[in-house]
Order: structure tokens, then C-alpha cells, then sequence
């Protein structure tokens, strides 16, 4: 989510502010802000004339990111958290947007086409970031290019603005501003993607319990993990959960052939499952005709470089290939890294991973037949 989560930080900062406005309506805050932006858009405008007003435009954004922060919280503290509060927060939102970015593409310190390209990726980012409400899931906030860091680059940038008329890398050499814009084409198109990747997730989850799929795979299969410090018995119950069969230890005796797929869960040891798991592999070679694996880990830089290689050490004791691995990131004890990991996050992608597989060995096992 990147700087986003900041805004809820400062919106405890903004609650005493906001309990001496309770007299206002937040809807008007949100109206304010939109004006506020066409001010800004004003001064970009005009900076060519006086440079000045490129200082004012920097304190005019920061008053709408703090406007666009404190009419929620007021909305909250006011009991007026309504539907029709939503529109009004987020739509003159999108319109003061269009107001900024105008006055950038007729802003004499920056190129033109390079604005209005950054307009239409601005579109793409609230529209996909608002398009999983449409379809029924949550509203996307994931990627580099949200409301807050774009309006943070661009004060950055327009600083710079103020003090350098060009910089030149790799050869080009662009105004600050224009620069800004060519970061907010690339940063967008990465946080689309992002947003949509993850709307297809949530997606994959909520069409997953009625499909046939899982009906399909019911019965034929099996969740196997040894665990070390609870890490991969989260993962693993959130897999099997999602599949709906059975999760057992390496610990646990089972009849491997009553089942098609297993999917093997370990923790990363210095490259190699653990001792238990290599154990288990030893003892009872699985026959099984199509697996999975997952790894989590946590050491710090080399975790996962060393996970990737835990995943071919189990794929080499099991023979063939994996449908897929998966590796997570869990709280390590030792090192404090990765504290309150696997989140949520991290259990819905693994059980995306589930249904991946699980829709793998069910194409390649009708292919074969």
C-alpha cells in the first residue's frame, strides 16, 4: 500500500483538529479541497511568470492532502459515514485531480504530452482502484502510485522546479516537473497492474467455493507440513481450509494412495527442509502424482535465495516437477524480521496458490487421461 497506511497515523494527528470543526459539514471540507486545487492549478499556470507561486502551489497540495484526510475523520466524529458521504468524498477527489493535472499540462515548466499521458494514467489508477467495489470486492489501494505519493512526488518535484530548470538521465534531459510526470506514467501502470492482481485474487477466492473445481479436487488431496515455530501451520491449514481436505504433520501416518496431489509445506532450514520433513521423504516416499510445495521463511537478505533452493531440495527427494511452489514470509524469532507474518495477505495468496494448483493437476490429470 505504500504511504498510504501514513494516512491513517495522521489522521490521529488531525483528531483534536477535527473536533474543534464539528460545527462544519464534511461534505464541504471535501468542496473545499476541489477548490483548493484549482488554486493550485492556477499557480502552475502562472509560475513561468512568477516562479514564486511554485512555493504556494507546494502548501496549496499539502492543505488538500490534509483536507482530503480530516473530512473523513470528521464524517466519523459527526456519525455521518454514509453512502452518499462516499460519493461526495471520492468524486470531487477524481475532479480535483483533473483540475491539478490540467494546470500541469498548460504549465509552461512542463511538457505537454507528457502531462496529459500522466492524466490518463491517473484515470486508470482510481478507476481500477475503485472497480472491485463494482464487482464485489474490496477497494484496491495497492501499488506505488497512490493519491498520497503522487501528491507527494509532485511537491518534491516541483521544489526541485524551483531551483533547477532541467535534469538530464540516460541521455534525456527534462524539466523536474516533466520528469514528475514520466514517473507517475511508469509508477501508474505498475500500481494498475498491482490493483488488478489483486482484485483477480479476491475474485479467485469468492468464485472458488461454488466452482466445480473444488468439488473435483475434494477427496484427492492432501495438505502435509511440519512446522517449527507456527508459521507454516498457518499456511498450511489455510490451504487445506480453502481446498477443503486434509492438513496432517509429518508426524501423522496417512495412506498416500488415496490421494492425487499433496502439496508439502516447510520451513526454510539453511537451504534445505526441515529434518523431520527430510526424514518423513525417507522413510515413506510419496507416490503421488503431482504435488505442490511451500516454504516459508525469514532470515533477513538470504531467506529467499535459501527458500528457493529448500523448494529444489524437496522437488529433488520427491522426483518430477512441482505444478508450483510458493514461498512466504513468516516472523523469524532469532533475527525480529517479518513481525506479524503470515498475515492476511499472505494466507489469501497462499490460498490463491491452493486453487492454482489444485485447477493445474486438474487440466494436466484430464490432458493425460
Amino acid at each position: 500500500m505504500g504511504l498510504y497506511v501514513w494516512k491513517y497515523g495522521y489522521r490521529k494527528i488531525l483528531e483534536p483538529w477535527a473536533e474543534k470543526f464539528a460545527w462544519l459539514d464534511p461534505d464541504i471540507v471535501s468542496y473545499a479541497a476541489l477548490i483548493i486545487s484549482g488554486f493550485t492549478a492556477g499557480c502552475y499556470v502562472l509560475a513561468a511568470e512568477y516562479p514564486v507561486l511554485l512555493l504556494l502551489a507546494i502548501l496549496l497540495i499539502f492543505t488538500r492532502m490534509t483536507m482530503n484526510t480530516i473530512d473523513g475523520v470528521m464524517a466519523i466524529q459527526q456519525g455521518k459515514t454514509t453512502l452518499a458521504g462516499e460519493i461526495v468524498n471520492a468524486l470531487p477527489d477524481r475532479y480535483a485531480d483533473v483540475v491539478l493535472l490540467l494546470g500541469l499540462v498548460y504549465c509552461p515548466f512542463c511538457r505537454q504530452d507528457l502531462a496529459i499521458f500522466a492524466m490518463g494514467t491517473v484515470f486508470l489508477v482510481s478507476y481500477t482502484g475503485m472497480l472491485g467495489k463494482a464487482i464485489g470486492v474490496s477497494w484496491q489501494h495497492h501499488g506505488p502510485l497512490g493519491k498520497v505519493e503522487r501528491l507527494i512526488l509532485l511537491m518534491v518535484f516541483t521544489l526541485i522546479q524551483l531551483f533547477s530548470p532541467a535534469l538530464s538521465f540516460l541521455g534525456f534531459s527534462l524539466s523536474p516537473l516533466s520528469w514528475c510526470m514520466v514517473f507517475y506514467i511508469i509508477l501508474g501502470q505498475i500500481t494498475v497492474f498491482n490493483r488488478l492482481r489483486g482484485q483477480l485474487r479476491e475474485v479467485c477466492l469468492k468464485e472458488w467455493p461454488a466452482s466445480r473445481e473444488r468439488q473435483a479436487v475434494a477427496g484427492r488431496a492432501l495438505v502435509v507440513y511440519d512446522s517449527q515455530t507456527g508459521n507454516t501451520k498457518i499456511i498450511a491449514e489455510r490451504i487445506a481450509s480453502t481446498l477443503s481436505v486434509k492438513c496432517c504433520s509429518v508426524k501423522e501416518p496417512f495412506d498416500d494412495r488415496l490421494y492425487d496431489l499433496a502439496i508439502f509445506c516447510t520451513p526454510n532450514i539453511r537451504g534445505n527442509c526441515t529434518a523431520r520433513m527430510v526424514e518423513f521423504l525417507k522413510k515413506t516416499p510419496p507416490r503421488f502424482n503431482y504435488y505442490g510445495i511451500v516454504v516459508s521463511y525469514g532470515a533477513p537478505l538470504w531467506g529467499w535465495p535459501t527458500a528457493v533452493k529448500t523448494g529444489w531440495s524437496v522437488a529433488s527427494r520427491l522426483g518430477g516437477r512441482p505444478l508450483k511452489c510458493f514461498l512466504v514470509k513468516g516472523y523469524h524469532a532469532k533475527f525480529k524480521t517479518y513481525k506479524g507474518r503470515p498475515n492476511r495477505a499472505d494466507q489469501d495468496k497462499a490460498a490463491v496458490f491452493a486453487v492454482s494448483v489444485a485447477r493445474k493437476m486438474i487440466k494436466r490429470s484430464a490432458y493425460e487421461q
